[in-house]
């Protein structure tokens, strides 16, 4: 998650995942401040330094929501 018109001013990820596994929720409290006016959420896969990495599998998304908290 981050801004779209200044990342460097947001950017939050979730812990990675790796290998195979059950179902797990994944959160991560955001806050957003007035100034940002565009957030971003992206499901990405960072690329690996291993240089004989071999990119395999699926992932599946359940479910993404938001919640306003005041």
């Amino acid at each position: 998650m981050f801004d779209a018109e200044a990342p460097n001013h947001l950017s939050v990820e979730t812990e990675g995942v790796t290998g195979t596994a059950d179902w797990k929720k994944l959160e991560k409290p955001l806050v957003v401040t007035s100034a940002a006016r565009v957030i971003e959420i992206q499901v990405i896969r960072h690329s690996s330094l291993k240089f004989d990495s071999l990119i395999a599998g699926t992932a599946w998304v359940d479910g993404v929501s938001l919640t306003r908290i005041k």
